[in-house]
């Protein structure tokens, strides 16, 4: 991973919003978890190739809005180099 960027810093639920950028240097798998108090609300999971990598939410677990709070994004880069983590806050309306 070159460097990565946070995104919004809130959304409101169901409102799909950029949680964050990622650049890329090789082709990765990037597995973003939503979080809230320890627990998980959301997984999303790609296989992507080298370059920006732009990274979106829309408020909702299993397909209902998520409530409103404080939620942790939680970005990791693996490839054949050391996994990357990286941690954001945003706030969900």
């Amino acid at each position: 991973m070159r460097n990565s960027s946070r995104g919004a810093r809130s959304l409101d639920a169901g409102e799909t919003a950029r949680m964050a950028t990622v650049r890329l240097a090789q082709p990765a798998e990037l597995l973003v978890r939503v979080r809230r108090r320890g627990r998980t609300v959301a997984t999303l999971a790609h296989e992507c190739a080298d370059g920006a990598q732009h990274l979106r939410w829309d408020g909702t677990s299993r397909g209902r809005k998520v409530n409103p709070g404080l939620y942790t994004v939680e970005v990791r880069v693996r490839s054949d180099r050391p996994t990357m983590v990286r941690r954001y806050r945003v706030r969900v309306r």
